[in-house]
């Protein structure tokens, strides 16, 4: 899995400063993102579904469809990851 760590971290904190994250979701991402030690855990798939959400509102489509890639990598049957990696293409294409 490709996770892009340390960039997506620096972008998840700015969302956070501008206020653009609760606290304790910010906290959930940010231990995800961070543990070195990281081993997936079945709701992981979430939370990168859920950061790829936070992407995709702020039209950041390649960042978010890293998250979700990274969803599926988990759990493969995740079907919001699915449709979100279709919608994110889509839109890609268009730009």
């Amino acid at each position: 899995m490709a996770s892009g760590g340390e960039e997506l971290y620096q972008l998840i904190l700015d969302r956070f400063k501008r206020g653009l994250l609760d606290p304790e979701f910010y906290e959930r991402m940010r231990s995800f993102l961070k543990d070195m030690n990281y081993s997936p855990k079945s709701n992981d798939s979430e939370t990168w579904n859920t950061m790829g959400n936070t992407f995709f509102r702020e039209n950041d489509l390649v960042h978010a469809l890293q998250c979700y890639e990274n969803a599926i990598a988990i759990d493969y049957d995740n079907s919001d990851a699915h449709y979100n990696i279709e919608l994110t293409l889509k839109l890609l294409k268009r730009k």
